[in-house]
């Protein structure tokens, strides 16, 4: 009886935030430095039917558009993986709940991004979304049929791949980031290319020829074309 109660006891003087330390549902935000400053937005809920943890990611400053995400979490460990654009995140979550610190990870270039959980007064605001747009037949093999191709900014640090209603948008990336994120390697994959491959970079953006809105496939199907 006497360990039942000093167990009893230790647990309620766990204090609160211990016992929320594993709630990971709502808001978190926080900036990204990659290429320019871009606000990120999780919103992270429960599946209704199995209680999976899932999220919609918003880049605020890319047009806010949501993508669908898929969620882990591990004790404190939180990892997200957004396949639409590639894109991985895995961070730790403090003992109160209120914080994750991380990092991002987009055609193997990992970037620091450390999310704060929002209240309802400091929740940035996502713009409205595009107007919907149709799924692209399954089986249309598009290309880029306009493209948009700047030098980036000498000063730019990091780099961002996204996606924004039909269009394709990418800062302070390389030849070597986009042949590896359209054909699924990692990095250490792409030998032999002459140096500019990495250390040239360049803000493109791109729309495919065909109307719809393309899948991760169809869109890493016309990098393969170009």
């Amino acid at each position: 009886m006497k360990i039942l109660m000093v167990s009893i006891l230790a647990f309620a003087a766990l204090p609160a935030s211990a016992l929320l330390a594993q709630d990971l549902t709502g808001t978190w935000q926080g900036t990204l430095q990659a290429g320019r400053e871009l606000r990120i937005v999780f919103k992270i809920s429960k599946d209704e039917a199995g209680g999976a943890l899932k999220a919609m990611m918003h880049s605020i400053d890319q047009g806010g558009q949501g993508i669908g995400a898929t969620v882990t979490q591990q004790g404190p460990t939180v990892k997200m993986t957004i396949a639409g654009i590639g894109g991985k995140y895995e961070g730790k979550m403090n003992a109160e709940a209120n914080s994750i610190d991380g990092t991002w990870t987009q055609a193997d270039s990992p970037l620091p991004l450390n999310l704060q959980r929002a209240t309802p007064e400091t929740t940035w605001t996502i713009p409205d979304p595009p107007p919907n747009v149709a799924p692209m037949a399954k089986d249309a093999n598009p290309v880029f049929e306009v493209a948009t191709i700047k030098p980036s900014k000498p000063e730019a640090k990091g780099k961002a791949i996204t996606i924004r209603g039909r269009r394709f948008i990418t800062i302070n990336t390389s030849i070597s980031d986009l042949i590896t994120f359209a054909y699924g390697l990692h990095a250490r994959q792409l030998s032999g290319a002459p140096a500019w491959f990495e250390s040239e970079k360049y803000d493109i953006e791109a729309q495919p020829d065909i109307a719809g809105q393309p899948n991760e496939k169809q869109l890493k199907s016309c990098f393969k074309s170009c």
